[in-house]
């Protein structure tokens, strides 16, 4: 080998006890080396800290029981006289507007029956609500007039002449 590779050599090793080194003694060292000829080397350390420990006079802390958390996932299924029937997913922190106006989540485009801004869905208080929104044509839940209702798994909801049926399936998962 000549002089010139085995000084290379020697430096690239050096770079990497250099490295190694300062990684032992900082767990957030990052490094970027360029080598000639374009090759280079890039590292970036993101090791976890040590958890801080409790004193040692202190007893440890009981730990939190597992708390069940329920899931909901919930849908609307609109029926149109005369067009395809279309699933609309509900998201918990969206208001869903429902109504013969295009600029709602559920345009009701072909039912001349519906107010522009004729209900209102949403979530609150871990349950799906929904809003009349309509002064005049009024909204139906399982044939009855409402203003404000929760929502349950079934209900049909009647707006103008589309129907549309909400749908929710709950799981609970532990945390």
């Amino acid at each position: 080998m000549n002089d010139i590779a085995i000084f290379a050599l020697f430096l690239l090793v050096a770079v990497f006890i250099i490295l190694l080194l300062s990684i032992a003694l900082n767990p957030k060292t990052s490094a970027k080396v360029r080598f000639p000829f374009g090759a280079f080397f890039e590292f970036k350390g993101e090791r976890p800290s040590n958890p801080p420990r409790a004193p040692q006079n202190q007893k440890p802390q009981a730990t939190a029981p597992q708390q069940h958390v329920v899931q909901t996932k919930a849908w609307l299924a609109i029926k149109q006289r005369g067009q395809r029937d279309w699933i609309y997913s509900l998201i918990p922190n969206a208001h869903v507007y429902i109504g013969h106006r295009a600029d709602n989540q559920v345009h009701l485009a072909h039912d001349s029956n519906a107010d522009e801004r004729h209900a209102v869905i949403y979530f609150e208080n871990k349950r799906y609500y929904i809003n009349n929104l309509s002064s005049q044509k009024g909204t139906r839940i399982n044939k009855r007039p409402i203003t404000k209702q929760v929502l349950g798994n079934g209900n049909t909801i009647l707006i103008g002449q589309t129907k549309i049926v909400f749908h929710e399936v709950k799981h609970e998962s532990s945390n």
